[in-house]
């Protein structure tokens, strides 16, 4: 009888620690749809298998892309690949990820009406329980915004830099032309002052009064 009460006992704890076990199990399974449902609110998600093919999209993501659930589920995540990105990007992303490390990068995607939008993906695995991945999720979070900021200021540069380069060539121009007068200017006073000394030089406005006379018409008329 002894063995049997004790035997019961320690059913009886094991089964406490169980129910211990099984509640916390359930408060960290609750702690964890909570988090999955914040992430969701506040990020692109998508799920692909390891050749690729969407099996989880959430709203966000159809939001953005534009795509039905129905539509991307079963669709290889390539299918919002925007021809702009270089395929060498997505080599190293699937490369990355096959040998089970995290990928981070920025991606300019397309939208099913044939816009683009960006987003800054982390790529991450999850493995099985042998250490191999299973499945792949991808988290990403909109920066169209961010990123037509730096576009435009990019341009903004890009037109300031234009425009120094504008006023420098203007700049030379325009020294040139006054280099060019003042040769031009002192060419003619040497000539004027050849013209001096060779001739009788006056000058008269409208009505016939004298406006200059040289040193040459002075010394010949006898005038000052």
């Amino acid at each position: 009888l002894q063995e049997i009460q004790s035997n019961e006992e320690e059913m009886r704890q094991q089964m406490e620690e169980m129910t211990a076990i099984q509640e916390e199990m359930e408060k960290n399974e609750l702690e964890l749809i909570g988090q999955k449902g914040a992430l969701d609110q506040a990020a692109i998600v998508t799920e692909v298998d390891l050749k690729g093919y969407v099996i989880y999209a959430n709203d966000t993501f159809c939001e953005i892309s534009g795509y039905e659930r129905e539509e991307i589920i079963g669709q290889k995540q390539s299918l919002v690949r925007h021809p702009d990105m270089p395929a060498s990007l997505f080599e190293d992303m699937w490369k990355t990820i096959t040998r089970g490390d995290t990928w981070k990068g920025r991606i300019k995607n397309l939208r099913k009406d044939g816009g683009c939008y960006w987003v800054q993906a982390t790529i991450k695995p999850v493995f099985n329980e042998w250490g191999k991945p299973r499945k792949y999720i991808g988290v990403r979070f909109d920066i169209t915004e961010q990123v037509q900021q730096e576009e435009d200021i990019r341009q903004q540069l890009q037109e300031i830099q234009t425009n120094e380069v504008e006023v420098r060539k203007q700049m030379e121009e325009m020294t040139a032309v006054q280099e060019e007068m003042e040769r031009y200017e002192m060419e003619l006073r040497g000539q004027k002052g050849a013209l001096d000394e060779a001739a009788i030089v006056t000058e008269v406005d409208l009505q016939g009064q004298v406006m200059y006379a040289n040193d040459t018409f002075c010394r010949i008329s006898g005038y000052d």
